[in-house]
This record gives C-alpha cells, structure tokens and sequence, in this order.
C-alpha cells in the first residue's frame, strides 16, 4: 500500500513538473521579440473607399511595382476601380509584355524580330496581365542582396496581420535603439519580425501628389497602398461587405414588420375573446 501510495506520488510530481515546464516554454514564446503590436485600421463598414484604392494604385505603381508584382491581376481589373478604357489602355501601354517569338512552321525562337538574342515585346493590353518587374526569380534576387520579393497578388489575405500590419509596417522605420543589433544591409523596423528587414523605406514623404497637386504623407501613402493591396487580394470584398449591410438591413425590416404584425393580430384575437365573454 505504501509502495503504490510513493509511485502515485511520483507520477503527480512528474506530471506537475510537466505541466510547470509546458507553462513556461509557453510563456517564454510568448514573451519572445517576433513583432511589435500594431494599430488596426479604421475602415467603414463597407471598406476601405474608392477613392483610397485608387490613390493606392498609385502608390504601388509608382513605387512598389519596382520590386513587386501582381501577377495574377489583369490590367482590365482597374474598371472596377472607376477607370474607363481609356484609362486602363493608357496605363497597360506604360507596360510591356515579353514573349518568345513563333514561327510560321510553329517552332518557338529565343530570337526577337531583330534577329538577336531575347525575347520578343510588345505594349500590353488591357486583357493582359501585370508584367512582373524581373524576367526570372534569379534577377529578383540578385537585384534585391538575394532576397526574393513577395507577389503582391494575395499578400494581404495570407501575411499576419494583412492590411493593418502593412499600413503599420510601412510607417515602423525607426532608427535602432542603442544596444538593438541589426544585421548588415538590414534595417530596423518596429512591425517587422524581430524588428529587422531587408527591404529599406520605399514611401517617401512629397513623392505621390493627389489629384489636386496636393503632396501624400507617408501615412496616407502607407493607408492607400494598403488598401489596395486588400482590394487586389480581396477583389469582390467591398461587394460583398455592401450586399452583407443590404442584406442586414432587409432582414431587420422584415424582423420588425413581422413583430409589428404578430402583435397586431394578438391584439384582435384579444378583442375577439373579450367580446365573446
């Protein structure tokens, strides 16, 4: 009996041992420096508005399709952004799109029509995708210290944290703190995992204008350029959020016609038995 008494003893330490060690791994994980909070948006209900999405495509075209792309969004996907085809015309013929030459017998050739060697281009079209900044993963990298950078397609629906954490990020350039080490050709950011990152600032202050001339700041660039980025990864977001609220909306309507109708008829069924007694 005291034998069995002393093992059990030893399991439950054993376990509270386990326990206690499980907590503090946890804790110590937790506790570990990945990234810093970071504010969430402010949007409305229905999302971020037109007009942020398209100050936002100015943003990434001007400065983020440098390094970026959005390869899985056509230039025609702008409409849904106001633009006419004119517009969208005038925007894809800023582009062109590369591909290797066929000939009458069918064969393909690395041989563009001048006769040397490369590809063949041509101005794009509004059916046609957006270019990627680099001809091959290799050039990204040699071109960025070997760092591959992200398309931009669905990086706001699978970076943690998406477009709050984007709008964050781009505005958490900080000088590093006495004591912080950063690796060499890194830079210190305050949204980044363990507060270090390869790519440097790209918003600067006075580089977008509006419409009306008037200069972004880097808030509003970093809010813009966020938005849109939710937007390519989300295209049909603010559609459905608007048909959610609609929806919303009809169902309390009917909700209330219905309470108002039942309590109408509970009323004459009241008179109708008051009457008969």
């Amino acid at each position: 009996m005291g034998i069995r008494n002393g093992g059990r003893r030893r399991i439950n330490r054993g376990v509270g041992l386990a326990i206690l060690g499980i907590g503090l791994g946890v804790k110590s994980l937790w506790a570990a420096p990945a990234i810093s909070p970071y504010p969430l948006r402010k949007d409305g209900l229905s999302g971020p508005d037109i007009a942020s999405i398209q100050r936002g495509f100015v943003v990434f075209d001007t400065v983020c399709a440098r390094c970026h792309s959005v390869k899985y969004m056509r230039f025609d996907d702008l409409k849904a952004l106001g633009l006419t085809d004119d517009q969208v015309k005038q925007i894809a013929g800023r582009h062109s799109i590369e591909h290797p030459t066929e000939h009458p017998a069918g064969s393909l050739s690395s041989l563009n029509p001048l006769g040397e060697a490369g590809p063949k281009s041509r101005p794009a079209g509004r059916w046609d995708y957006f270019p990627s900044p680099f001809r091959s993963e290799e050039e990204a990298k040699r071109a960025n210290n070997g760092a591959l950078p992200p398309d931009f397609s669905s990086f706001a629906a699978y970076w943690p944290g998406g477009a709050s954490r984007i709008e964050a990020f781009l505005q958490g350039y900080r000088p590093a703190p006495e004591g912080e080490k950063v690796p060499i050709g890194s830079y210190y950011n305050i949204y980044a995992k363990n507060h270090s990152t390869d790519m440097p600032p790209p918003l600067q202050v006075g580089a977008i204008h509006d419409r009306d001339g008037h200069a972004l700041s880097l808030a509003q660039q970093a809010h813009d350029v966020s938005s849109f980025l939710e937007w390519v990864a989300h295209p049909h977001l603010i559609e459905r959020r608007q048909w959610g609220i609609s929806a919303t909306l009809y169902l309390i309507f009917v909700g209330v016609c219905i309470f108002l109708l039942k309590r109408r008829l509970w009323l004459l069924a009241q008179k109708s038995r008051s009457k008969e007694e």
